[in-house]
């Protein structure tokens, strides 16, 4: 004979936090942005430590390439957590560690080798999911009070 009154209430649960569609093709440009930006600065970087007669243009013609490549990346990252988020309709760890791993092997395909693909998948998808999971760099825990950030981790952390 089962009590009514410790049943659980699975509806509750599931429509506590409803999801909302990520805005995939606009994160995914921004992404790009930010990683052409970061290739930029790295091939000032490189162009300013190698020794080389092109002057200042040695920027886009000796490490120009880091720009391009780095943006997709950036791109491809922000589109397949974005996707990955709304064929799941959760926003969770998941999600980053399915994109982390798809740039992973992108980011091993450049250099033609499945190893480097296997290694890059395995590399960025533990880390990002990891990232993603135990709350990035504080990120999510901004604008929460005390009761919120400890329920969090909780949660999430398992600490007690």
């Amino acid at each position: 004979m089962s009590n009514p009154h410790n049943q659980v209430d699975l509806e509750a649960i599931k429509t506590e936090k409803a999801y909302t569609p990520k805005e995939w093709p606009l994160e995914s440009i921004k992404a790009a942005g930010m990683g052409a930006f970061s290739g930029f600065c790295v091939s000032s970087f490189l162009t300013h430590i190698q020794s080389h007669n092109a002057g200042a243009a040695g920027v886009f013609t000796r490490t120009g390439y880091l720009m391009p490549y780095l943006a997709a990346l950036g791109g491809i990252y922000a589109a397949t957590e974005g996707i990955a988020s709304n064929v799941r309709e959760e926003d969770d760890f998941a999600n980053a560690a399915v994109a982390g791993c798809v740039t992973g092997v992108l980011a091993g395909a450049r250099n033609k080798s499945v190893p480097l693909m296997t290694g890059g998948c395995l590399v960025l998808g533990v880390s990002m999911g990891a990232y993603k999971y135990f709350g990035g760099f504080g990120t999510n825990l901004r604008g929460m009070s005390k009761e919120e950030v400890l329920k969090y981790r909780r949660e999430h952390l398992r600490l007690e």
